[in-house]
Formats: structure tokens, C-alpha cells, sequence
């Protein structure tokens, strides 16, 4: 944020190592301390360090700390450690902020959260999760770091900008945008997760931050609460009808969604959009009748039901987004013809690139400040304001998956027109071709002898 002063930030990260989780974790920080480097300066100088269980018994709500807690079902057999989680969960609760947006705590699972024993309130945090189930399997592993597979990549992304918002809350200068995101059953789970990491992108806080599954007085005064502070309200409809917990009438989804329409009523100026996958099966005539409800009783002038494909739903909310000024803000209009637009993690290569195209006539470049507290934001807007797109990739296959995976997303962005030329120079062993399926026009060059073919680039472009 432009004037911000620049932080210390203090990722303290509290865990219980063992032989058998120490790999999982040690690629879980090194993809942290690469992520927050890159999202979090030059607002904040960051510092990870690793402590014990007993040490995060101190935990503070000071701007200079936040709190990573790793888990695994390790930690069940050990009463010293689960006397430790009692002591967090007790901090936690000490603090005003536990069940509040500026909560400056995170879950990080390596397994399950129902097979890891934990107290209640740490149970009901949502967590990151940095495993899955290979093949058929019912083991969950834990995501390994690698150039093939970019799942760590992607969680620790949406973990280091949603540590970037909640942390730019504590500035009183700021403006901050709200968002919450309904509940869902297992089926949906990646479809919340996408929408989720959408709305971080944005710049939007996503509430709730604990997982609420009963239907108590006391949970319909939180979930109040919560929306009071939200611009923006998505719920997400599944196929199958949640299970009824014994003594109560309806699902959770259907509790929620009863405060949801009332709060919607009493806040014209407030954004709900309900969405149901155009693809989905229904699976149960008692969801069918909930779906029926829904369009019925919950469509208004603020209220909308949207039936349509997961792409196709994001690249909506992305025209209809109240934009936060955190990390993104809506494009100008730029006038200028035949634009250009560089990314790239090698200046020598940049330089060489753009000294090719300036040969050509009428060109002109988007530049992005990677000084910049608004380094996203710069880099979001050039990609929807460029006629061409040149990526030069030296060897980081992680780096280039990223950047590709905000050109896949560019046009749900607000692009309103495809590039003209979109040309991925690489140097080093990497994997290329895997992008065609997604990036039809994509033309790649290989860079050999510290040198990009000026003769096929000018042809390329030329065409």
C-alpha cells in the first residue's frame, strides 16, 4: 500500500516433528519463505522460524507475529503435546480476536482433521490441507514439492495471501473488504476451495474462519456477526442433501442459508450470488426440493442465482466484484495500440527480448514495479490490458506454472479480448508442452546458447 510503513513479519511455526512428517514439512517452508517474499515484501521483511508446541503458548496478536500450527495424527499417542494443544486453544479463547476477522492463527493439516485428535476449537478452525489421496487410496500423503505437481504450490499461495490480508488489518489507513463464503458437504470441497483462493486474489478477508456445523443459538449469533462485516456473500449448492444431526429439523446449509436471506433483506446494498454447478447431478429428491426453495424464496435485486460451470460462475463474480484495495483494483482504459507486455525471472533475457521487439514498428510496453507494495495488482492489469504476452521462463518450473496460471485465469479477469500473440521463451529442462491444452495460441521458443531466436520471435510476432 503506497506510504505503508515497512514490517517485520514473524512466521512462527508451531509443530510436532517426527522422522516420518519432517520431509513434508521442510517443503512446506521452503515454498512459504519463497511465497512470502514474493507476496508479502515489500510490506513486510519476513522471518520463519520453527518452535515447539510449548513455546506457541505465547501467542500475541502484535502485527510483527502470526502463528502457523502443523498437524498430523502423530500427536495422538502423545499426552505431553495434546497438553500443549489445550494450553493453545486456552490462548486462543484468552484473545478477543478468536472468533474475529483479524484471527492471526492458521491450521496447516498433513493428514485428516477428524483422525487428529485436537481440542474443540482447534478442531473447528479451518485448515489448510497439504495432502491427498493417491489413486484410489484411502491413506491421505502429504503433498511433495516438485516441478510436476504444483498442489503445495498452490495451498501455500492462498495461505501467504491470506496472511497478507489478515495482517493488513491492523492498519487503521486501510480499506478492507469482507467476504463470506457458505458452508459446503465433502463433495464441494474443491469447488470452495477454488472460490476461496479466487476472492484471496481479489483482496477480499474470506469468513468464516471456523467451521460451524451445529445449530445453536449461540452459532446464529456468530454467523450474524460475521455477515454485518461482509460486502459480499457466495453460497455453493452440491448435488446431495447434507446429513440432519440428531435433534434438529434441516442441514446446516439450510440453517445458514435462513439468516443468510434475512440479513440479504435488510442490506439492499449488499451482493449474495448462489451458485449451482450447471453440471451437476442432484442426488436426492429433499436437495432437489432445497434447490427449488432457493429459486423460489431467494432471488431478488440483491440476491442471485447463478446455474453455470465453475469457470464460467468466477468469470461473472470477477464483473461483479466490489474490488478491495488490498491486492487488486479495476484496469483504466489504456489507448495505446500494439502493447507488449514482459514476464520474466531473468533481467538479461528481458532486456534482449525487449531490445528484438523495439526493432519492430509502433510497440510499447507495460512494465511492472516488482518493488511495489502494488506488485499484483500492477501485474493482473497488464495482463488484461496487453494486445501480446511474452513469458521467458529460466528454469523454475514452479515460477512458470504460477505466472501461466494467472494467464489461464486472465480472461475471468476482465481481458476482454484474447492476445494477439502469446510466446513462452524457456531456458533449461522444463516441462512446455503440458500448457497447450489450456493455452491454444501459445507459441514456446527454446532459448539455447544464452540467446532467444530473434529470427522466430520477429516471424511470430509478425504474423
Amino acid at each position: 500500500m503506497e506510504g505503508m510503513e515497512q514490517h517485520n513479519m514473524n512466521i512462527n511455526i508451531a509443530l510436532f516433528e517426527t522422522d516420518n512428517n519432517k520431509k513434508a514439512i521442510e517443503d512446506i517452508i521452503q515454498s512459504l519463505d519463497f511465497a512470502a517474499k514474493k507476496v508479502l515484501f515489500p510490506t513486510f521483511r519476513t522471518t520463519i522460524k520453527k518452535i515447539n508446541l510449548e513455546q506457541a503458548l505465547h501467542i500475541t496478536n502484535n502485527i510483527n507475529d502470526y502463528y502457523l500450527l502443523i498437524l498430523d495424527s502423530s500427536i495422538n499417542q502423545n499426552e505431553v503435546v495434546k497438553e500443549n494443544l489445550n494450553g493453545i486453544e486456552t490462548a486462543l479463547l484468552s484473545d478477543k480476536q478468536v472468533l474475529n476477522k483479524s484471527l492471526r492463527f492458521s491450521k496447516l493439516l498433513l493428514e485428516p482433521n477428524d483422525i487428529i485428535e485436537q481440542p474443540e476449537t482447534l478442531k473447528k478452525l479451518i485448515a489448510y490441507e497439504f495432502f491427498d489421496f493417491p489413486g484410489r487410496g484411502r491413506n491421505a500423503k502429504p503433498f511433495e514439492s516438485s516441478s510436476e505437481d504444483t498442489k503445495l504450490w498452490s495451498v501455500v499461495l492462498d495461505l501467504v495471501y491470506d496472511i497478507k490480508d489478515t495482517t493488513l488489518l491492523k492498519e487503521e489507513k486501510a480499506v478492507h473488504n469482507f467476504a463470506y463464503l457458505g458452508s459446503y458437504v465433502q463433495e464441494q470441497k474443491q469447488y470452495w476451495l477454488d472460490i476461496k483462493r479466487e476472492l484471496l486474489y481479489y483482496g477480499y478477508k474470506v469468513l468464516p474462519v471456523f467451521n460451524y456445523n451445529d445449530q445453536s443459538e449461540s452459532t446464529q449469533e456468530i454467523i450474524k456477526k460475521e455477515l454485518e462485516s461482509c460486502q459480499l456473500i457466495i453460497q455453493a449448492v452440491g448435488g446431495k442433501y447434507e446429513n440432519v444431526r440428531r435433534g434438529e429439523k434441516y442441514s446446516f446449509a439450510e440453517f445458514e442459508n435462513s439468516i443468510i436471506r434475512e440479513h440479504i433483506a435488510s442490506n439492499p446494498n449488499k451482493q449474495r450470488y448462489i451458485w449451482i454447478p450447471g453440471d451437476m447431478e442432484i442426488k436426492e429428491s429433499r436437495q432437489q426440493l432445497f434447490i427449488n426453495r432457493l429459486k423460489k424464496d431467494d432471488s431478488s435485486d440483491n440476491s442471485f442465482i447463478i446455474e453455470a460451470n465453475l469457470e464460467e460462475f468466477k468469470a461473472l463474480l470477477a464483473t461483479k466484484f466490489t474490488v478491495a484495495s488490498n491486492n487488486f483494483n479495476k484496469a483504466e482504459p489504456d489507448n495505446r495500440q500494439n502493447t507488449y507486455y514482459i514476464v520474466s525471472n531473468n533481467v538479461e533475457y528481458s532486456k534482449i527480448v525487449k531490445d528484438i521487439i523495439g526493432k519492430m514498428s509502433n510497440v510499447s510496453f507495460f512494465e511492472t514495479d516488482e518493488k511495489s507494495g502494488h506488485f499484483y495488482t500492477e501485474h493482473l492489469n497488464n495482463l488484461r490490458k496487453t494486445d501480446n504476452l511474452i513469458v521467458i521462463a529460466d528454469n523454475n518450473q514452479v515460477w512458470l506454472d504460477t505466472k501461466l496460471g494467472d494467464v489461464i485465469k486472465a480472461i475471468g479477469m476482465g481481458k476482454n479480448s484474447p492476445f494477439k500473440n502469446m510466446v513462452l521463451l524457456y531456458a533449461g529442462s522444463m516441462l512446455t508442452e503440458k500448457y497447450k491444452p489450456w493455452l491454444h495460441a501459445l507459441e514456446i521458443i527454446a532459448i539455447e546458447n544464452n540467446q532467444p531466436d530473434e529470427k522466430q520471435l520477429l516471424q511470430i510476432l509478425s504474423k
